[in-house]
């Protein structure tokens, strides 16, 4: 089989244990979890980032509104442009993925993580050996998902990001404020326009044709706050010393 082929046939096993998560913890209707895809890589890469699991996403009518994991928030395409950017190198490649791939709502998120996990954990160690390169590192999105990994002694784990999360808009500040000349000079190189550009790039998939202009609305809308900024030059100075290099200043 390809690539591709061994990739689907992992999301078959992936779309089974949201199956088995609904029915170990009852969830029904519209308290259901279910399988909301990413993107694949079309080969293995040369870093793979993990990040917690999806939330749920619905629109109104009760359809999901969100195309593909990860293509979707600000905080998506800000990291995917950081991976893109200041983590891989010409000619590398990355891919984002998360520890559980059944989205849901926080409150049941938090609550059963330490009984889903360790179930959805061998279907990550599958996925990493499929979509890794041998020597490819892996990085933690958020410390709760960096503190599991290294408990079961994930191989090649690098270390961790700060999460995209506005829970954590805090602690963007850290970076900037330790290196406040680095940070000036990169927030005026940086905008909305980068996350717009990249996103135009990366949602031409027939799947975004519903979404796609809500996604550069409200990247054109908050892609280019402070905030935003703050959490781009963090995640830059982080990649910086995973690849050992230190930051100037």
């Amino acid at each position: 089989m390809t690539f591709l082929q061994d990739y689907r046939v992992l999301e078959g096993k992936f779309k089974d244990q949201v199956g088995k998560d609904n029915e170990r913890f009852g969830w029904k209707g519209k308290e259901a979890s279910y399988y909301l895809p990413t993107v694949p890589p079309k080969a293995p890469v040369d870093f793979v980032l993990i990040v917690m699991e999806p939330s749920t996403a619905k629109a109104a009518d009760g359809t999901h509104n969100v195309a593909r994991n990860l293509y979707a928030s600000v905080g998506d395409f800000i990291l995917h442009f950081c991976a893109r950017n200041y983590l891989c190198e010409d000619g590398q490649s990355y891919f984002i993925t998360d520890l559980a791939k059944g989205a849901m709502s926080t409150n049941h998120a938090k609550s059963t993580a330490s009984k889903r996990w360790p179930e959805w954990y061998p279907l990550l160690r599958q996925e990493l050996k499929l979509v890794s390169k041998p020597r490819a590192p892996v990085i933690a999105v958020g410390r709760r998902v960096y503190n599991y990994l290294k408990k079961r002694r994930t191989p090649r784990l690098r270390g961790s990001l700060l999460h995209f999360s506005n829970q954590a808009s805090l602690a963007r500040t850290i970076a900037p404020q330790l290196m406040p000349r680095d940070y000036q000079d990169f927030a005026k190189n940086v905008g909305a326009n980068d996350l717009v550009c990249l996103a135009e790039e990366l949602t031409q998939a027939k799947a975004f044709d519903r979404h796609r202009d809500q996604i550069l609305e409200n990247l054109r809308k908050t892609g280019g706050t402070e905030s935003s900024k703050q959490l781009m030059f963090t995640y830059k100075a982080l990649f910086a010393v995973m690849k050992g290099v230190a930051p100037t200043e």
